[in-house]
């Protein structure tokens, strides 16, 4: 039987139901409830106060990971009544070969359907996103692992990709291409149900260097999308290489349009030269880093991409008004008096 309260604390939990697959990926779920239990509960990790899931299958059989390893899941879905009131979140593991993945189809199809009319809040996650199409449910964009993306187009021309995010939320399903990407997801999902700082927490426990924050460093998707391709393809290269120092050249050559160029984008559409783009990147990771690790300053400067801690606080105080030493001292002061 779903929780939907705790004898600990008057806070609503947040339930998580977890269909697992055959051949899904044990990295993606263990990533993801290694996240959930870092922030289910407040002092220890032994429960689950904050955050209650279920493992299961379709009817409770024994599941094989694509590494071998073999699990069986605690119930089957078809005991669970879902609803929007004790299911927060289903999240749905794909199997590691989508022609595998559409062999299953025929047996997940008329669930996903069934739980999209209920309002469920559904998640895919590695390449359930070919469930999710199949199914006819899905948002403006889906998002599959890299590796998957010819495969999905072949099957669903219609469907636009977004091969660059991690997360991408929509309004009938939030997508994941799976990996270490489903620790990201774990934040952002907690993130809309609790605290910010209970969605990040134990990030850095976790030795996740460098995580996104949900909501300031990932330039929203939306807005992303409304920019020219160039500038796009220039963004990315940014996030991919943000504890580099590239230089504008270097980003504009391997974006395959000149500095010129590439600069009057980026002042017509962002608002700012390129090189003030990723310095304002580097600059909103250190933030992150500084408010949401203990990471010595040194190595929040190498891991945002700054040649010391001596260049990182310079621009940090041009931009912030005190030091990152100031700073983080002053978030830690609003912590404790929240």
């Amino acid at each position: 039987m779903l929780k939907t309260t705790t004898e600990t604390t008057m806070v609503r939990p947040v339930n998580f139901i977890l269909l697992l697959m055959p051949g899904f990926s044990l990295l993606s779920l263990g990533g993801f409830l290694d996240k959930l239990r870092f922030s289910g509960e407040p002092e220890s990790f032994d429960k689950q106060n904050y955050c209650h899931w279920h493992l299961t299958t379709l009817k409770g059989e024994p599941v094989t990971a694509s590494c071998g390893v073999r699990i069986t899941p605690e119930i089957s879905l078809q005991e669970l009544d879902l609803t929007p009131v004790n299911c927060d979140y289903l999240l749905i593991f794909g199997g590691c070969a989508p022609a595998r993945v559409m062999a299953e189809a025929p047996h997940y199809i008329p669930l996903i359907r069934r739980y999209s009319r209920r309002k469920i809040t559904m998640v895919s996650v590695d390449n359930a996103a070919f469930l999710f199409a199949a199914a006819g449910v899905t948002g403006k964009k889906m998002v599959v692992h890299w590796r998957h993306v010819h495969e999905f187009r072949e099957l669903f021309p219609a469907i636009p990709l977004d091969t660059h995010c991690h997360v991408l939320r929509d309004d009938k399903v939030t997508c994941c291409p799976g990996g270490s990407a489903t620790i990201e997801l774990a934040a952002v999902l907690l993130e809309r149900k609790l605290t910010h700082l209970q969605a990040i927490k134990g990030l850095s426990d976790m030795l996740v260097s460098g995580f996104p924050s949900p909501g300031e460093i990932d330039w929203s998707r939306s807005e992303l999308n409304a920019y020219p391709q160039e500038v796009i393809n220039a963004i990315v290269l940014m996030r991919q290489h943000i504890a580099d120092r590239l230089a504008a050249e270097d980003i504009a050559g391997k974006a395959g349009i000149s500095r010129r160029h590439l600069d009057r984008l980026f002042l017509r559409h962002v608002g700012k030269s390129v090189a003030i783009s990723y310095r304002d990147m580097k600059l909103a990771l250190a933030r992150w880093l500084l408010e949401n690790t203990a990471l010595p300053l040194e190595r929040v400067a190498r891991d945002s991409g700054f040649s010391d801690s001596g260049q990182l606080s310079r621009l940090f105080s041009r931009q912030a008004g005190m030091s990152p030493g100031q700073w983080r001292a002053g978030i830690r002061e609003s912590h404790r008096r929240m």
